[in-house]
């Protein structure tokens, strides 16, 4: 009897489990709490949490956001006090997994939560520090020659053998998959390693490889087919019957682009079975229960509502999106309905919001479905 209570119990978390992944719950942007806009944090009702003599300012990340005050970075708590200046530097990326980076005259450091320089290395940082503590770094030989490795929160460095180059955008979620894209010499043939240098993809499998998602999953292309596969290198899915012209994850799904004139757009999950669609929009759900399309307001069924104004991010901390009207940006509610009591396009210049809207007006569609920290947490990412 005991046996059997335990499994339904393990039936039951199961289900909860991925009853919530479907609703988007995992999302990044789930945990927002505080909305920044420029010299002012909002809460999720839209009410002011608090302002202060700074600038620039951005999300929350480890419990700590960057603002700019004056000349200089700061970083500031969830009570709007300062916590430590980050001092003297060209620039500073947020918080991630504990360690934020600095870029000055002398290099690049390492900073913990209390502002303490744990390490300065001359290697070029690629990513931030993932959960294991590891960085990717780019840096030179005596002779030159650019090499890759890892650095830990130490500064010790580990380099990787082969001649291939790395690119930043291409391993903006390394700090999620622990997967490196490399660009294999000659011809520049894509592959895939592990942080400790293993091949986990062979040069030439594929043509192009896109960063691996939070589903642990990458974008393939090969002999003008698409499909996806795993962090093991194992295909999930490969468009044999040569039905898309492109994929692209979004969130929990993926969506697919129907080829043949007017055919519209799908969404299905990494194995490629189909869920919603075909609809004539390209949505973004960004692992949210709505998607949002001008003013139109989409569900996972593929119903759509008026929103009355133009909504321009995902649902952020679950609640909150950002619109546009006629006279300006607003803080509305799921349903579009304004929050804020007055228009708040002053108060975007250069802060967090203002890069997430930027982000997906350029395009970049991961920086939205992937949440803020690719979007500026670090300066070569999300650009």
């Amino acid at each position: 009897m005991k046996t059997r209570i335990l499994i339904f119990c393990a039936i039951v978390y199961v289900a909860i489990f991925f009853s919530a992944c479907g609703n988007g719950t995992n999302s990044p942007l789930a945990d927002i709490d505080l909305i920044p806009m420029d010299n002012a944090y909002y809460t999720l009702d839209g009410k002011l949490a608090f302002e202060g003599d700074f600038i620039g300012a951005d999300f929350f990340s480890d419990g700590l956001a960057r603002v700019l005050v004056g000349m200089k970075y700061a970083f500031i708590n969830k009570k709007g006090e300062k916590v430590f200046d980050a001092g003297e530097c060209y620039n500073v990326t947020g918080f991630w997994n504990g360690i934020a980076w600095k870029m000055t005259e002398g290099g690049y450091i390492a900073l913990d939560t209390e502002g303490k320089e744990l390490f300065t290395t001359f290697a070029e940082p690629v990513t931030m520090f993932n959960a294991d503590g590891k960085a990717l770094v780019e840096g030179q030989t005596e002779d030159g020659k650019t090499v890759y490795g890892t650095i830990d929160r130490m500064g010790n460095i580990t380099q990787f053998q082969g001649d291939f180059v790395i690119y930043g955008k291409e391993n903006s979620r390394v700090i999620h998959s622990d997967r490196i894209i490399v660009r294999c010499n000659p011809g520049g043939l894509p592959a895939v390693i592990d942080m400790q240098g293993k091949v986990i993809v062979e040069p030439g499998s594929y043509s192009s490889i896109a960063p691996f998602d939070l589903n642990g999953c990458a974008i393939v292309r090969k002999d003008n087919m698409d499909g996806i596969i795993d962090k093991d290198g194992k295909e999930l899915f490969m468009d044999t019957e040569e039905k898309y012209q492109w994929i692209s994850c979004d969130g929990d799904w993926y969506s697919y682009c129907l080829k043949g004139r007017d055919n519209g757009f799908v969404w299905g999950d990494k194995k490629g079975n189909i869920k919603l669609g075909p609809l004539e929009d390209n949505l973004t759900f960004a692992w949210n229960k709505y998607a949002f399309s001008g003013k139109e307001r989409y569900d996972r069924k593929g119903k759509s509502e008026q929103t009355g104004n133009r909504i321009e991010t995902p649902l952020l901390g679950g609640k909150i999106t950002i619109a546009y009207s006629n006279q300006g940006y607003y803080m509305c509610d799921e349903k579009g309905e304004e929050l804020s009591d007055g228009v708040l396009v002053e108060r975007f210049h250069d802060g967090g919001v203002d890069k997430l809207i930027r982000a997906a007006s350029r395009g970049y569609r991961d920086a939205i479905a992937l949440g803020f920290p690719y979007v500026n947490t670090f300066w070569s990412l999300g650009e």
